[in-house]
């Protein structure tokens, strides 16, 4: 384990002007941007959101744990925290961020335990798979203080558990989420087609940034959105107005992961409008219901 990583992700944004390290009612005006979008064209408050369920049981998080087994090198840490501090500065919070040398809790087990206890029969070209939704449930069943959040990075290509599901490179379920580095290290070893190093570096980031989204509650909406239930498309975004965070990549008919990131970080904001616009009005709904966060 890398030695001690604690650093403040602190956010502040004008295109959101949030603050919500209290309760207080700020009457937040909606940014000249976004003026032609409407609450009601969002869903902003859903029984199934993790952040709503906080929200009702008054469960603060404010710490977020980065976790690796011990086959991810030690710079990936930094990589990961980039994606999340770029989607968590687009959402105007803040964040103490720590590796797990810093006061951990107890009641997990080591990385590598959740990574071979979940290990599958299944070779995609990546070495054997585990199954990512399997360690989620592995975390949740041994989360005693629900006072965090955890993502844990694995060097196993994973797999989401779905039936069907060949790989994904990453997955969450509020508040966990887990992230397989092992492809994005496996092609910046061949340098798959050419690619600079900084891509796949880039590529890792990027999925933590859109993990992280869907912690926002990212994408429930009507327009530009896929809603899906039975396709890995459901609850992302169609980028139909501007390339997006949310947007679904390596699936049939959807940009490849690579070619993705070099889009996005040659933009200042990684959302498009319509999830931006979902974002501050959400944020904004959980605010006035007194989230802290």
């Amino acid at each position: 384990m890398k030695p001690p990583f604690n650093f403040l992700i602190t956010i502040f944004t004008t295109l959101f002007l949030l603050n919500l390290s209290g309760c207080a009612k700020h009457n937040y005006d909606i940014p000249e941007d976004l003026s032609h979008y409407n609450p009601s064209d969002f869903e902003t408050y859903s029984r199934h959101s993790g952040m709503c369920g906080d929200c009702r049981d008054e469960i603060t998080r404010s710490i977020l744990y980065i976790i690796h087994t011990s086959g991810v090198p030690d710079e990936t840490y930094a990589l990961v925290a980039d994606g999340l501090n770029k989607i968590i500065d687009e959402a105007g919070r803040s964040i103490n961020v720590l590796d797990d040398t810093v006061d951990f809790p107890q009641c997990y087990r080591t990385p590598d335990w959740y990574q071979s206890e979940t290990r599958l029969d299944k070779n995609h070209l990546h070495g054997y798979q585990s199954d990512a939704g399997a360690i989620i449930d592995l975390l949740r069943s041994h989360d005693t203080h629900h006072d965090h959040f955890i993502v844990l990075i694995t060097d196993a290509d994973i797999t989401s558990g779905r039936e069907g599901n060949n790989f994904v490179y990453g997955l969450s379920s509020y508040p966990y989420i887990v992230i397989s580095a092992r492809r994005f290290l496996d092609w910046k070893e061949i340098n798959l087609d050419g690619y600079p190093d900084e891509t796949f570096d880039r590529a890792l980031t990027l999925v933590s940034a859109h993990e992280f989204g869907h912690y926002l509650d990212l994408v429930r909406r009507d327009f530009n959105c896929w809603n899906d239930t039975d396709t890995l498309l459901d609850r992302h975004c169609k980028g139909e107005n501007g390339p997006c965070l949310m947007e679904q990549v390596n699936v049939e008919g959807c940009k490849d992961v690579l070619e993705q990131a070099d889009i996005l970080y040659e933009r200042e904001h990684w959302l498009c409008p319509d999830c931006t616009a979902e974002l501050f009005f959400r944020m904004s709904e959980l605010e006035e219901r007194g989230f802290v966060w």
